[in-house]
């Protein structure tokens, strides 16, 4: 069989050299990526190809030009996993790009690693096709997203480089390339079972527990992790039925019902699960395996919980809900500065409380891990931890996802209710983030909500009890937002029954150099680098600095230093990085104070105003708003083509 490689990236056509040596094939391989590939293609038709291996939108394009048979490299769950792994647990706002198929697995991955995301299918199969339609379209969603993040496809690879300095691409495996070659016929069974022995060493290299399933229910991969978990051997598993395992362990009862019930609606459940013989509290995550045919399958990731509230939790997390668990407690927050350290002994003194607290602090200082710490520490700590930026919110959508709602309580309602982020935190916390944000009307609803401690979901005439502890946090200054008008003050006064104001970065001059080694060491690890040591030279430059983007831009700082240094004793100029980040940033906040002369019509001056503010906020919509001296909603507004 005479079979052409045509792939994207250069180590893909490492993976098929290789690859084609091993297996001793007769496979002509050539670099290129969409437009650059159709002169190869072309070529190869005339050579006799019987068939031309590709991948995404490559293959796609290519295929509009050739007759020869296109045999697709895919792009798996596993592929997306492991990209989509290393950023689990960070806060990062990402958006993925490329082949339909690779954005709908995408999804799923990131289902599973509770990761959210944002999708751009790139439409490689339209004949018009025009890329400059999906600049615009990132541009959008970068913009009103705060995408710090993108993943994509070799294409969107190279023409987004410049939109995020955060890139990961998109690449197949050997196993995928495999794959393909099975495809052509060109192997035989032997090779398919060492493929899929391939396929389980990396699963079983993975520390969560992993199973996976058919559209029948069947266990599909069932690795290492998880059979400790279980107390069971693979071989037990795999191939078997979740209705036969719920017969003879108990365990896999309630595995069952929610992998089921993950197979029957397309939607992914949470439960987590009290092991008979231990203390142990697993968080169970199952999510459908999606493709544009539908779902083909399920995984479901078995993690051990650090706070265990166990029980079923409210079927499918809250879409609003990052998390029903507390990630970092007291211990995990750095400092040495005097003021700060007594800002952290009344933190842990209201831990002991279950009054209501208001966390202020400008944006970046770290308000929420101060809201998981005191939750993980004080009484309701076997509690749920639930929070929620209420200015990601849409305003008319917010009081459902607080409150929750009935069936058919408005158009597009699930059929089955939903519960609200009160009835989700029931029992623990709930976190309230961005809290200046809401409107005059929430407002009062909210005040009701605290004094009565009662809810009512949209399209019910039933209030429900609650016990919930609500800890608040706001960049914003309230009180002047009451001088105008803008914030109630009855809800002010019972928010703020306790206060803990957390000061900026620049206010603990101790701290940077503690917090800049820190995290520059912690990322030189990650990234394979050596341990290393600041000079007084650099710890100076990094104490002079402002940091208006406070611990969150340090982190960002220091890990762009990390991926590009690793030496063992560092000069000023080996840290450039560091010096022009941080030049670069000055820079840019002084010309965004001298450069706001405009012209056109007054809507071209408005829109342009708010650009520059959201600019100027790095992208947060609630702070460019605040700049401009309105509200969010009419910011939406300014921003939007439309009007």
């Amino acid at each position: 069989m005479d079979a052409y490689a045509i792939l994207p990236y250069k180590g893909l056509v490492e993976i098929a050299s290789e690859t084609g040596r091993e297996l001793k094939l007769d496979l002509k391989i050539f670099e290129g990526e969409t437009e650059e590939a159709i002169p190869f293609a072309m070529d190869a038709q005339k050579r006799g190809a019987d068939c031309i291996i590709s991948r995404g939108g490559t293959a796609s394009i290519i295929e509009r030009y050739v007759n020869v048979p296109i045999v697709r490299v895919p792009v798996s769950e596993l592929d997306l996993l492991r990209i989509l792994y290393p950023l689990k647990g960070l806060d990062r706002k990402i958006l993925v790009v490329g082949f339909r198929n690779a954005v709908f697995r995408a999804r799923s991955a990131a289902r599973v690693l509770g990761l959210q995301i944002q999708e751009l299918p790139i439409p490689y199969e339209a004949a018009d096709y025009n890329f400059d339609h999906i600049r615009r379209s990132a541009e959008h969603l970068i913009r009103h997203y705060g995408i710090d993040t993108i993943i994509g496809d070799q294409t969107a690879f190279i023409n987004l480089r410049s939109y995020c300095e955060s890139q990961y691409l998109i690449t197949s495996s050997k196993d995928d390339f495999l794959t393909a070659l099975r495809n052509t016929q060109l192997l035989n069974t032997d090779i398919q079972r060492d493929q899929q022995d391939q396929i389980q060493v990396v699963l079983n290299a993975v520390q969560d527990g992993i199973i996976s399933t058919d559209t029948h229910g069947r266990v599909t991969s069932f690795n290492i992790k998880a059979a400790e978990i279980f107390g069971m051997k693979p071989g037990m598993v795999i191939g078997a039925s979740l209705d036969e395992l719920a017969g003879y362990f108990r365990d896999f009862e309630e595995l069952k019902s929610t992998i089921s019930l993950t197979l029957r609606n397309g939607n992914p459940e949470s439960i987590q699960l009290s092991r008979p013989k231990g203390p142990e509290v697993y968080e169970i995550n199952s999510a459908p395996l999606v493709s544009e045919k539908g779902i083909h399958g399920t995984v479901t990731t078995i993690i051990r919980s650090s706070h265990g509230h166990t029980g079923k939790s409210a079927g499918n997390k809250h879409p609003s809900a990052g998390t029903f668990n507390t990630h970092y407690s007291f211990e995990d927050i750095l400092g040495r500065d005097e003021a700060f350290l007594r800002v952290l002994a009344v933190a842990r003194a209201y831990s002991m409380t279950d009054a209501t607290i208001l966390l202020e602090g400008e944006s970046g200082v770290g308000k929420e891990m101060f809201a998981q710490s005191i939750h993980a520490s004080g009484p309701r700590k076997e509690g749920p931890f639930v929070a929620v930026n209420c200015a990601s919110i849409p305003e008319p959508l917010l009081e459902s996802e607080l409150f929750g709602y009935e069936q058919g309580a408005f158009t597009g309602a699930s059929r089955a209710g939903q519960k609200g982020l009160f009835e989700l935190a029931h029992g623990g916390t709930l976190f309230l983030d961005e809290i200046s944000e809401i409107d005059q009307k929430m407002q009062m609803n909210l005040l009701r909500v605290l004094e009565e401690r009662q809810i009512r979901r949209i399209g019910s005439d039933r209030l429900r009890d609650i016990d919930v502890r609500v800890i608040a946090a706001s960049n914003r200054d309230l009180r002047k937002m009451i001088d105008e008008n803008h914030f109630r003050p009855d809800l002010f006064y019972r928010l703020n029954l306790l206060n803990l104001h957390i000061p900026a970065l620049r206010e603990r001059k101790a701290d940077i150099p503690l917090l800049a080694e820190h995290f520059f060491t912690q990322f030189c690890r990650h990234y394979g680098g050596k341990e290393v040591q600041f000079t007084e030279d650099i710890l100076n430059r990094l104490r002079s600095y402002p940091w208006p983007g406070n611990i969150r831009e340090m982190k960002n700082i220091m890990e762009r230093t990390a991926l590009t240094i690793a030496t063992r004793c560092l000069e000023l100029s080996d840290l450039e990085i560091i010096t022009r980040e941080l030049n670069n940033s000055l820079s840019s906040q002084n010309s965004r104070k001298n450069e706001l002369s405009f012209c056109g019509t007054l809507n071209t001056i408005k829109r342009q105003a708010a650009e520059s503010a959201l600019q100027a906020a790095g992208y947060n919509k609630s702070q460019a708003a605040r700049i401009l001296g309105i509200d969010r909603s009419t910011l939406d507004r300014l921003l939007d083509p439309g009007d």
